[in-house]
């Protein structure tokens, strides 16, 4: 099984997930702004090794972000649904950036969402326990999302491909490892 994980530093940190999650699979990041992207000891755990539309093209599975044209030359949408192979599966989610200047920071990604027409919206995200107790977000990185939200991230992407989620356990390590930003709200 190979999954793509198509966007900004959310999306690495969504692969370093998966590739815990599902050991036998080969989950790479792409960096959406370039092919040949280059980045930290972290990143090159999780950075994709091969030609980004290549490895994208032969992957089962897409999560990515939904960019213009003008973010992403190579990976805007709609041109990634023509790199992937016909049974592939795609989703698109959102895109955690807030502005913290707003009264109602979760207001400027409902809008956003709803003119990408996101797959996964955060409303879906918001609905759930987890991500209700950290709105509005109070931390020092408000567009690098705590743990609990990647954790309901996760879980809905499992839900939509079907796929095992992680145990209590390894959940409970996160949220005290505070993974990936070393944040979580606990």
């Amino acid at each position: 099984m190979r999954i793509a994980f198509v966007g900004n530093c959310q999306l690495e940190s969504l692969t370093w997930y998966f590739k815990h999650l599902l050991p036998n699979a080969e989950c790479w990041y792409i960096n959406f702004n370039s092919n040949t992207y280059k980045g930290t000891s972290f990143n090159s755990q999780v950075k994709c090794p091969y030609d980004g539309i290549e490895y994208l093209s032969s992957c089962d599975y897409v999560v990515y972000l939904r960019m213009y044209k003008y973010a992403s030359p190579l990976f805007y949408f709609p041109k990634i649904t023509t790199l992937i192979k016909p049974h592939c599966k795609i989703l698109s989610i959102p895109n955690f950036h807030l502005d913290v200047q707003s009264p109602n920071p979760i207001k400027g990604m409902l809008h956003r969402e709803k003119c990408k027409g996101i797959d996964l919206s955060i409303n879906a995200l918001l609905k759930s326990k987890s991500i209700e107790k950290f709105y509005p977000l109070k931390q020092k990185h408000p567009n690098h999302p705590p743990v609990e939200y990647f954790l309901e991230l996760i879980r809905h992407i499992c839900i939509k491909f079907n796929l095992p989620f992680f145990s209590n356990e390894d959940c409970n390590m996160f949220l005290k490892k505070g993974f990936p930003f070393g944040s979580s709200m606990k």
